[in-house]
């Protein structure tokens, strides 16, 4: 995990250096995301932190991949740490990664950004958990 600052850089020389993903590389990186951040439209169960898991793909935008949950206050740090470690060993490609977590009294918000190769296609993913 790097701080914000770091993230924004890394993210924008990534973004910088080679395509989006997109189509069915795309569509991979979704499932992948809602199986393990565990959307119940494709996975059986979630981490048990959150409930209600949305995740979509978006062609073109900023975040290429963005979800949404929600969960318990008291479980904000637990929600953090989980989300640092479903990206950075079940989803990120092995080249090149980095990401941040924010955690505010009403979110803990997840940013990546993954790049398969060099030169090669890379994937920005937003995800957030609103805390209550």
């Amino acid at each position: 995990m790097v701080e914000r600052d770091e993230f924004e850089r890394i993210r924008s020389e990534i973004c910088a250096s080679g395509p989006a993903s997109d189509d069915d590389n795309l569509l991979g990186m979704e499932i992948d995301c809602c199986a393990y951040f565990g959307d119940p439209s494709f996975a059986d169960d979630s981490p048990g932190l959150w409930h209600d898991m949305k995740v979509r793909r978006s062609e073109g935008a900023e975040w290429l991949i963005s979800g949404q949950a929600l969960g318990r206050q008291e479980d904000a740090a637990a929600i953090a740490s989980t989300l640092c470690t479903i990206w950075d060993q079940d989803l990120r490609y092995q080249y090149r990664s980095a990401y941040t977590v924010d955690r505010s009294e009403s979110a803990v918000t997840l940013r990546a950004v993954t790049q398969i190769g060099p030169g090669a296609l890379w994937v920005t993913a937003h995800i957030q958990v609103a805390i209550s």
